[in-house]
C-alpha cells in the first residue's frame, strides 16, 4: 500500500490558461471534463493535484515504466465521483503487479487537493512487505467500532473581521477552517495530539452542507461540535456541525486517513494508532 498526495493553487492555474489546450498534461477526454464544469480552472486542479498525488504514490513501488501524465487519465462515474485509468504500457503494469488505485479530490478555496491510495492485491508485491520482525506488518485485527466512542466534543471558535464577505456573511472558505480547529479540539480532548507524532491525520474528503448564514458579527464567536460517525480499516469519517445560539448554520462529514510522516505509507486507522500519538506526544514513547 502507498499514499500520495498534492495541492494546487486555482489561481496560480488561471494564470496560465493555455494549460486548458495542453496535450502534453492532459488527455481531450480531461480537457473536455474541465471545460463543461462552472469553473473549468478549479477542476483543472483537481486534476493535476491528482495526477502529482498519483506519482508520488506509485514512486513508492519501484519498477514502473516511463509514463507521462496522459497516460494518468483521470475519468468520472455516472454520479461524477472521479477515478484514475492509467494508459498505455502503465495500464500494463498495474494489471501485471495486481494494482488498484483509489482517488478522492477536494476543494476548498482557492486551493484543489487530492489524495491517492495504491492498493496491492494479497499477493501482489506491495512497497514494502512486512516480515515477521516488523511490528507494523503483525498488527492484529482491529475491531471497527474501536473509535466510536471517542467523546463528542464541542469548542467555541472567535470570528475575525476578514472571515466576512463585502455582502456581511461569514465567508464559505472559512467553514473548512472551523473545522480543522474543531478537529484538533477533539483530538486533544481524547488525549491525541498529532504535533509531534509520526502520524499526520489527513483529510482524504470533506464533504459540507450550508444551512443558515452567518452575518457580520466581527467580535461574535461559533461552537464546532466534533464526533465520530464511522469507521473503515484504513479511514475514519468524523460528524462536525458549526453551531450558532440561533441554530446549526453548517453540518460536514470528513473522512480522513492517518499516514506515516517518515515512510508516506497509509497507518491502520484504529484506537491503537491513536494511543501510540499520544504516547509520543507525551514523549513517553521510544
Amino acid at each position: 500500500m502507498s499514499t500520495g498526495f498534492d495541492l494546487q493553487s486555482v489561481p496560480e492555474l488561471r494564470a496560465k490558461p493555455r494549460l486548458l489546450d495542453s496535450g502534453l498534461l492532459f488527455t481531450g477526454s480531461e480537457r473536455a471534463h474541465c471545460r463543461s464544469r462552472p469553473d473549468p480552472f478549479a477542476s483543472l486542479g483537481g486534476l493535476f493535484a491528482a495526477k502529482e498525488a498519483f506519482t508520488k504514490a506509485v514512486s513508492a513501488f519501484g519498477g514502473a515504466p516511463a509514463h507521462t501524465f496522459p497516460d494518468i487519465e483521470v475519468v468520472h462515474g455516472p454520479a461524477g465521483q472521479p477515478r484514475i485509468r492509467p494508459r498505455g504500457p502503465l495500464a500494463r503494469w498495474f494489471a501485471e503487479q495486481r494494482l488498484s488505485v483509489e482517488l478522492s479530490i477536494s476543494h476548498t478555496g482557492d486551493l484543489a487537493g487530492a489524495v491517492v491510495v495504491l492498493l496491492a492485491q494479497p499477493d501482489g508485491p506491495g512497497p514494502h512487505a512486512a516480515s515477521s520482525s516488523d511490528p507494523r506488518g503483525s498488527n492484529p485485527p482491529v475491531s471497527a467500532s474501536d473509535l466510536l466512542d471517542l467523546v463528542e466534543h464541542r469548542c467555541e471558535v472567535a470570528l475575525r473581521p476578514n472571515d466576512f464577505d463585502w455582502a456581511g456573511h461569514l465567508n464559505n472558505s472559512v467553514y473548512p477552517q472551523l473545522l480543522e480547529t474543531g478537529r484538533w479540539e477533539w483530538g486533544l480532548a481524547n488525549g491525541v495530539d498529532v504535533r509531534n507524532s509520526h502520524l499526520i491525520a489527513v483529510v482524504v474528503q470533506l464533504q459540507l452542507d450550508y444551512l443558515i448564514p452567518v452575518l457580520w458579527d466581527p467580535v461574535g464567536r461559533v461552537a464546532v461540535r466534533t464526533r465520530v460517525a464511522d469507521q473503515s480499516p484504513y479511514s475514519f469519517t468524523l460528524a462536525q456541525d458549526v453551531e450558532r445560539t440561533d441554530g446549526t448554520t453548517a453540518r460536514g462529514r470528513v473522512k480522513l486517513s492517518l499516514i506515516d510522516r517518515d515512510t508516506q505509507q497509509i497507518h491502520r486507522a484504529n484506537r491503537r494508532s491513536l494511543f501510540e500519538v499520544r504516547t509520543e506526544a507525551n514523549g513517553d514513547g521510544a
